[in-house]
């Protein structure tokens, strides 16, 4: 049985699917019209995606960006996420400047979920996640592949190997060729949340052909879907009420 985690008035891994919405401004000011626009709209959850902020190697301005992103949410919980260009991203950035910026950011930003691509460097990104645990924070084990979709064995291993890195969330994003491969995914989500694991899981089939994985959620065990409010930040994004819509019909069913 899935042990939610608590993110302020949220607990994931509980009930529908909590639906997440990305915030891709390059400013802060670009933030924070996103941020009151997805409030409004009614999202669960935010992921500033921080791959896009135009100074995300000055803290001082990712601090007071995060601050004041953070005063207008209230009680709605945030995603920290730095998406690089290898995982489908926007910022090509190393290692190196990875680890930092984000064991920075976890020292200020309570209460704040980080994403940690773990695949980057295994060994790097396990000791990451143990010392953002340090200061309190809670971490997405997270994997993107925009290329295809792994054959279902490959899928399942990717999920335990996230399981392994001591992340609080297990997440994998596929892009399918077919609709067997997003049928594959949704099987292994329901796998590994009924055999592997007792965290929350997020995965997704990327694109219009994945459409479903983003709101089958509930019956299959994913515990986070994604939508707009305003532009994408990636392929196959269904806007927020369209997702409510869905999501309360699966819900009502299951």
């Amino acid at each position: 049985m899935t042990e939610a985690v608590q993110l302020k008035n949220i607990k994931i891994g509980e009930g529908m699917p909590k639906i997440c919405v990305p915030m891709v401004g390059k400013t802060k000011e670009e933030l924070c019209k996103e941020a009151a626009a997805l409030l409004e709209a009614g999202a669960d959850m935010a992921e500033w995606r921080a791959d896009f902020f135009a100074d995300i190697y000055d803290m001082e301005k990712v601090r007071e960006t995060w601050t004041a992103i953070t005063d207008i949410f209230g009680q709605l919980p945030l995603i920290f996420t730095i998406r690089t260009k290898a995982e489908g991203g926007n910022l090509q950035i190393s290692t190196g400047d990875y680890v930092n910026i984000i064991q920075k950011v976890s020292q200020f930003a309570r209460e704040t979920l980080l994403d940690v691509e773990y695949f980057r460097e295994e060994g790097q990104m396990k000791k990451l996640i143990a010392a953002i645990h340090a200061d309190g924070g809670k971490v997405i084990a997270s994997s993107h592949n925009f290329s295809e979709t792994p054959p279902r064995e490959a899928l399942l291993q990717m999920l335990l190997r996230l399981e392994a890195s001591g992340g609080d969330i297990l997440k994998l994003a596929v892009m399918p060729r077919t609709f067997l491969d997003v049928c594959s995914l949704l099987k292994v989500t329901k796998e590994m949340t009924e055999r592997h694991t007792n965290k929350p899981v997020v995965t997704m089939a990327m694109g219009e052909l994945g459409a479903a994985s983003r709101i089958l959620g509930e019956p299959l065990g994913s515990a986070i879907t994604f939508g707009v409010v305003g532009k994408a930040s990636a392929p196959g994004q269904l806007a927020i009420r369209q997702l409510k819509d869905m999501l309360r019909l699966f819900h009502q069913k299951s």
